[in-house]
């Protein structure tokens, strides 16, 4: 099973610049994004068994990961322009 996680700041101790590990080491993409003026970060927890869970840690660094996965997450969007209005 996978499922979208999301980490509000309180779960990000004050880090603005971290990596998601998954419990085979490997880097996992995420996405950061504001929500009432909070900040989140945002990913797939993947292959998840029906009655069980998966680890993930959170580690510090210096500089923020960048990803290439094609996936943007918008949260309460709206696009405009002279014929339409779209909220999302």
């Amino acid at each position: 099973m996978t499922d979208l996680v999301s980490l509000d700041s309180g779960d990000l101790d004050g880090s603005s610049s971290f990596r998601i590990i998954d419990m085979a080491g490997g880097l996992v993409p995420y996405q950061t994004i504001t929500e009432n003026e909070a900040g989140k970060a945002i990913f797939f927890a993947e292959e998840i068994p029906g009655l069980g869970f998966r680890q993930y840690r959170l580690l510090p660094t210096q500089n923020p990961p960048q990803f290439s996965t094609g996936i943007f997450i918008f949260v309460r969007q709206v696009f405009r322009n002279s014929a339409q209005i779209i909220h999302l």
